[in-house]
């Protein structure tokens, strides 16, 4: 399916330009040898005619070879990919960062990359890695928020792996909840990695005091605060806490580490494993709220 979507076959798209007929997908690793988890395509094509598509549709077929719906893949036209959209927001002025994000590529495929750290990754000749591109500072957490939540919120699946995360209309920027909701999806979301070991962590989404101007959340949104404040009231209680711990922190904290410094799934501590699965759980519930925003404000394309 590169041919349909992807960014190395513009050229050969503004050529070749046949009317489309009709086709299946079916998983890649249906094959001898492919374990990756991305749909293969058999398509018809009609030379004799040419056509400018906007799409394609095909069947979907699973490794069984069971029917189970149908596709529509984009073709690339004037949308650009968010990847473009994202470096609006990047910060020129690098004071005050108070992490980094960044990416390597628009589609679900690059999802696994995409993280927030503490750290940023120069290489050799002083640029910062694609990881890591994006400096995060109070100004641009709002669009960072964004740009993370809409990629992480849908499960990434065999069927939609290549599918591209496309530049918005500019209606998601007065939509407050959808916004402070992004916010909260970041701040609890597994792939926040931010510790605290090497920098100031900035993150800690609970003060000791109230603060007299708060933003305004929904109800799922207030519904994971309420399960992470449970964590941290957990964690907080062991006497050898970090006051300034993050998630992440508290993760490893109770999870622990393999010898090869790999955070292990699951803690043999009951409670704190309840804890987090209600957590996770509440979280899934408010990547169900944010998503028919994902596709409303066109993000992504049905």
């Amino acid at each position: 399916m590169k041919y349909v979507s992807g960014d190395a076959f513009n050229l050969f798209r503004e050529l070749f330009k046949p009317d489309y007929k009709k086709g299946f997908i079916v998983p890649a690793d249906t094959f001898d040898n492919v374990s990756g988890k991305f749909p293969i395509g058999f398509l018809i094509w009609d030379l004799n005619e040419k056509k400018c598509l906007n799409f394609v549709k095909t069947d979907v077929y699973n490794k069984y070879g069971n029917y189970i719906g149908k596709k529509k893949f984009y073709i690339k036209n004037n949308n650009k990919r968010i990847t473009k959209w994202i470096n609006q927001f990047d910060i020129k002025n690098k004071l005050n960062i108070i992490g980094y994000t960044g990416n390597n590529g628009p589609d679900f495929q690059n999802n696994i990359y995409l993280h927030i750290t503490s750290i940023n990754k120069i290489n050799k000749n002083g640029v910062a890695n694609n990881a890591t591109k994006y400096s995060i500072t109070k100004t641009n957490i709002i669009p960072i928020s964004v740009y993370f939540a809409v990629r992480h919120s849908i499960k990434a699946t065999w069927i939609n792996d290549r599918d591209q995360f496309l530049t918005p209309k500019k209606k998601w920027e007065k939509d407050m909840e959808f916004q402070n909701d992004c916010l909260t999806f970041t701040l609890f979301h597994g792939q926040n990695r931010f510790t605290s070991e090497n920098a100031t962590n900035h993150w800690i989404p609970f003060k000791e005091k109230v603060r007299t101007e708060s933003l305004e959340f929904s109800d799922e949104s207030k519904n994971v605060f309420n399960a992470a404040c449970e964590l941290w009231i957990y964690y907080q209680q062991n006497p050898n806490c970090n006051v300034n711990a993050s998630l992440y922190d508290i993760r490893a904290y109770f999870q622990g580490r393999s010898p090869k410094g790999r955070m292990n799934n699951k803690s043999n501590d009951k409670i704190y494993m309840n804890l987090i699965t209600n957590l996770r759980g509440k979280l899934k519930i408010l990547a169900k709220k944010i998503e028919p925003k994902i596709y409303e404000y066109e993000f992504l394309k049905k």
